[in-house]
């Protein structure tokens, strides 16, 4: 134990430069989002008339609870490695992969209802399913990326590289996830209120 925490005071320099490259990331990524959505309601506004409304497919909202549920999950595995409670945060990880597989797998059948009637309604209406399918495809390709990022941390797991004081992996991770979360229910709440505002 001594000799881990030796090697975890000299390389914490190095997991400092980390964080904050990751933290760059994800500030970088709001940024691109919070334009996106901007940039949606500005042409939702301006084109409001040769537009019908947009509905939201069923399977976004039902995978809303899964994402929500990856993120409470998340959070009890980071507080559970750092308990050391190695069995609890094991179930954990794996229930955050299952998650995000289901939440995936429901983006995809929203995705292709997005497109799907974009290509069935005319020209001029189907615009705003285009646009709608481009952000949840961009949203859904992070997560892709957050899947990815979940199979790494469980393949560090298996190898037992997670303690309570070697865990900063698993804590970008589940702030990742967060974020994820966060973005996601921004967008639907840009699409709901776009269309609320513009139904008044």
């Amino acid at each position: 134990m001594l000799r881990h925490s030796i090697d975890t005071l000299q390389s914490r320099p190095q997991l400092y430069r980390a964080k904050l490259g990751v933290y760059l990331l994800i500030v970088s990524l709001a940024v691109f989002f919070l334009a996106s959505l901007v940039a949606y309601a500005v042409i939702r506004t301006a084109l409001s008339i040769e537009m019908k409304p947009l509905v939201v497919p069923i399977s976004f909202i039902v995978s809303t609870a899964f994402l929500i549920a990856n993120s409470v999950v998340l959070h009890f595995a980071v507080l559970a490695v750092r308990g050391e409670r190695q069995d609890q945060f094991h179930k954990l990880l794996y229930a955050s992969f299952a998650l995000s597989v289901v939440f995936l797998a429901l983006q995809c059948i929203g995705m292709g209802q997005l497109i799907e009637t974009h290509f069935s309604v005319q020209k001029g209406f189907g615009k705003l399913y285009g646009i709608s399918f481009t952000l949840a495809f961009v949203h859904a390709a992070h997560v892709l990326g957050g899947v990815v990022f979940l199979i790494y941390v469980a393949a560090q797991m298996k190898k037992n590289r997670y303690d309570h004081e070697r865990h900063w992996t698993v804590d970008i991770c589940a702030t990742y996830w967060h974020f994820l979360d966060v973005v996601w229910i921004v967008m639907l709440a840009t699409f709901w209120f776009t269309e609320s505002a513009l139904a008044a």
